[in-house]
């Protein structure tokens, strides 16, 4: 009897080898860009039990790469990696009931898949799950909780969710309000492109929050993001450009351009599209008809196209 479940283990542990070997082999056919055979040696370590291939076999279905494309197939290879702790199946399985790809949307059964995976460290099932708790979706709104998950997906990396924890530290949501962390924060996602971080960050420079006033910094923060078509950035470089600071001169030209880019991408909140469309107005008073015309011209190439502004 001892022989035989040794004999078992044996063969059992020989199975989970060759599986393996599958997903790396079917890795290497990737990258030689051959995804058919690619898709045959990954159903094969898939069949046999290996996570890894389950989950790489659901992402070729997904996106009929190699395969002709199946969303349930694809959903249902992903269940049973997540169901074997495969943080990442974990996370797009969620994914997948929060939208109804190949599954039936639940909103319940993707909070409970991304319960699973944030403990594995998934960084964006950690975010994810913050914004549940912090909206109140499918569980009860926890400002608290929320800001615990968007914390250890932000110290994973995630910009997404720095910018979202130096917001909650700047409007006190769930943490007691805290600048310099919010500054702290949100320039970790500012500094690797995050342009709702960029347009914060200048917001900041400009009212001495947890840094002191620095005018040419907010003008560099806004313009970065303001260039990522940030409505929030271009509104604020219309008001920088139009009151004129230590250190940034008033520039009516600048406070027509940036004022016309944001009310045509659009100024969410009405007191604010006020506030801007008159800084556009009254700034048109001051400049030659001409010049006006230019802009206007200006204004609808960086509607269309935020990164050809001006500086």
């Amino acid at each position: 009897m001892k022989s035989l479940i040794v004999m078992c283990v044996l063969v059992f542990g020989s199975s989970v080898a060759l599986a393996t070997g599958d997903y790396e082999a079917g890795q290497r056919l990737l990258e030689t860009k051959l995804d058919t055979a690619a898709a045959v040696t990954f159903r094969r370590g898939a069949e046999a039990g290996d996570a890894k291939s389950q989950f790489m076999l659901g992402n070729l279905l997904g996106s009929g790469r190699g395969v002709p494309r199946n969303e349930p197939e694809a959903a249902a290879w992903h269940r049973r990696a997540a169901e074997q702790g495969h943080a990442e199946a974990q996370y797009v399985l969620a994914r997948r009931y929060m939208t109804g790809r190949g599954v039936k949307r639940d909103m319940r059964e993707a909070v409970a898949w991304l319960a699973k995976s944030p403990a594995l460290n998934q960084r964006h099932a950690q975010y994810v799950l913050g914004l549940f708790y912090l909206n109140g979706n499918a569980v009860e709104r926890s400002p608290e909780t929320a800001a615990g998950w968007v914390m250890k997906s932000a110290q994973q990396g995630l910009p997404e969710a720095q910018g979202l924890l130096g917001n909650m530290y700047a409007e006190r949501i769930g943490v007691e309000r805290d600048y310099e962390k919010a500054f702290e924060w949100r320039l970790k996602a500012a500094t690797v492109g995050n342009a709702d971080a960029q347009a914060s960050l200048g917001y900041m420079y400009a009212l001495a929050q947890g840094v002191e006033i620095n005018y040419p910094a907010a003008i560099e923060w806004s313009l970065k993001a303001a260039h990522q078509g940030s409505t929030m950035a271009q509104s604020n470089l219309a008001e920088f450009y139009a009151r004129g600071r230590r250190g940034i001169p008033r520039d009516f030209a600048k406070t027509y351009l940036w004022s016309g880019v944001a009310l045509k991408t659009g100024v969410e909140d009405p007191r604010a599209a006020s506030r801007v469309a008159r800084s556009k107005m009254l700034a048109a008073k001051e400049l030659p008809a001409g010049r006006v015309a230019e802009l206007d011209v200006a204004i609808e190439r960086c509607w269309r196209k935020p990164a050809t502004c001006p500086q």
